[in-house]
């Protein structure tokens, strides 16, 4: 019987937060201050540079904004 409740309870918990286990959002993956013709772009977490055409541009859960083009190395699907 113990164990149903201890079960209930973590469903419980889990429907009511769904977003148990997803990491917050840090500081440094927010778009910087740049104006919007400064050429962006996303720097993932495994150093690969997207452009702002690049579907991953900006979609990693890891990664940050840079406008230094010589930061990364350039991904192979938009050439960073």
């Amino acid at each position: 019987m113990k164990q149903l409740i201890l079960l209930f309870v973590i469903v419980l918990g889990t429907v009511c937060n769904p977003v148990i286990g997803i990491a917050e959002e840090s500081s440094n993956t927010k778009d910087p201050s740049a104006s919007e013709s400064e050429v962006k772009y996303w720097i993932t977490s495994t150093g690969k540079r997207h452009n702002s055409s690049c579907s991953y541009y900006g979609t990693t859960k890891i990664g940050r904004y840079t406008t230094n083009k010589e930061e990364g190395s350039p991904c192979k699907k938009c050439g960073g």
